[in-house]
C-alpha cells in the first residue's frame, strides 16, 4: 500500500511543470462588495487631511477641518454594512505610505474593510489629534455603550461605529468575554 502511494506521488509530481514553484497565481474569481459612499467619505477626508497636513488650512480653520475629516471617517463606517470593503486609492498618502495601484491589476487583493480603512487612518494620528477623535466621539460612544446594557449586537456596533475611543475598546472586551 505504501509503495502504491508513493508509485502515484512520484507520477503527479512528473506531471508537475518544474519550473513553478510555491503556490502560482491566485487566480481567485472571488469578488467583495465595495461601499462607494463610504469610499467617497473617505476620498474626501483624505483630499481634506493631505491639505491640512500641507498647511494650506488657516489655523483658524483647523479645528472645524479636523471636525469634518473625522465626521466623514464616522460618516464612512454608518454609510455601509458590516461586509462592505474599499480598494486601495492611489492618490492616498497618509504618513509618506501611498496605496497606490499596481499595475498588475491585483488591487481587489488589498481591499480592506471599512472598518480597517478607517482604523488605518486614525493609527497615522499624533497624541493630540487622536485626543480630539476622542473629544469628538468619546462620550457619544460612552453614552451608547451604557445604553446597550448587556445587548452584544449593540455591543459590537460601538466597537465597529466609534474605533479607537476608550468605549469601544471596552466594547470589544464584553465581546471578547
Amino acid at each position: 500500500m505504501f509503495a502504491a502511494a508513493c508509485v502515484l506521488l512520484a507520477s503527479l509530481a512528473a506531471r508537475q511543470d518544474p519550473t513553478t514553484f510555491g503556490e502560482g497565481e491566485l487566480d481567485n474569481p472571488t469578488e467583495v462588495e465595495v461601499s462607494a459612499s463610504a469610499a467617497g467619505f473617505l476620498a474626501d477626508a483624505d483630499r481634506q487631511l493631505a491639505e491640512l497636513r500641507a498647511g494650506s488650512v488657516a489655523d483658524a480653520d483647523r479645528d472645524r477641518a479636523w471636525n469634518t475629516i473625522f465626521d466623514a471617517w464616522r460618516y464612512a463606517l454608518e454609510s455601509c454594512t458590516v461586509d462592505e470593503w474599499n480598494l486601495p486609492d492611489p492618490s492616498l498618502d497618509l504618513a509618506g505610505k501611498s496605496a497606490s495601484v499596481a499595475p498588475d491589476a491585483t488591487d481587489a487583493r488589498r481591499a480592506e474593510g471599512i472598518e480597517c480603512a478607517v482604523l488605518r487612518r486614525l493609527r497615522v494620528l499624533d497624541e493630540p489629534e487622536r485626543a480630539a477623535w476622542n473629544a469628538r466621539f468619546g462620550a457619544r460612544a460612552t453614552e451608547e455603550l451604557a445604553r446597550a446594557a448587556d445587548d452584544v449586537a449593540r455591543w459590537a456596533a460601538v466597537e465597529r461605529s466609534y474605533p479607537a475611543t476608550d468605549a469601544a475598546a471596552r466594547a470589544a472586551a464584553r465581546l471578547g468575554d
